[in-house]
C-alpha cells in the first residue's frame, strides 16, 4: 500500500458505509498491527490499541478534511501513537505505583493569616 486512496476517505465520512469501511480495516489492520509491534505491544494488548484507533476514527472521519500537502498515514501513525500514549497513563493520576494515593502521603500545609502573629 504506497498511497491512500482519496476517495476511500471520502466514503468514510459515512460511519454507515459498510463497505467502506470493511475495505478500510482490511487495508489498515495489517499496518496499525505492526506499529503497535513496535511500540511493544503483543497479543490482546495489540487488538484492543487496533481496536481504539478504529473506534476513534469512526467518530473523527466525518469531519476529517485530506490534505493532498499531508500524508493521512502520518496522520494515522500520530492518532495511533496518541492512543497508545493514552492508554499507558495511569487511569487515576493521583495513585503512585503500588496503588496507594500520591496526595494522602503529602502533609497539609500549615497556613497563617498574614495579620496574625
Amino acid at each position: 500500500m504506497e498511497t491512500t486512496s482519496i476517495s476511500l476517505l471520502r466514503r468514510l465520512r459515512s460511519p454507515i458505509d459498510q463497505q467502506a469501511w470493511e475495505r478500510f480495516v482490511t487495508l489498515y489492520t495489517p499496518l496499525m498491527n505492526h506499529w503497535a509491534r513496535r511500540l511493544g505491544l503483543a497479543g490482546q494488548d495489540t487488538d484492543d490499541l487496533v481496536q481504539d484507533v478504529f473506534t476513534l476514527l469512526v467518530r473523527k472521519m466525518p469531519e476529517f478534511r485530506y490534505d493532498r500537502r499531508q500524508s493521512f498515514r502520518g496522520w494515522l501513525w500520530t492518532v495511533t501513537l496518541n492512543k497508545w500514549r493514552e492508554r499507558r497513563r495511569p487511569r487515576d493520576p493521583g495513585a503512585t505505583a503500588n496503588g496507594a494515593d500520591a496526595l494522602a502521603e503529602v502533609p497539609a500545609p500549615t497556613i497563617r493569616p498574614r495579620w496574625s502573629k
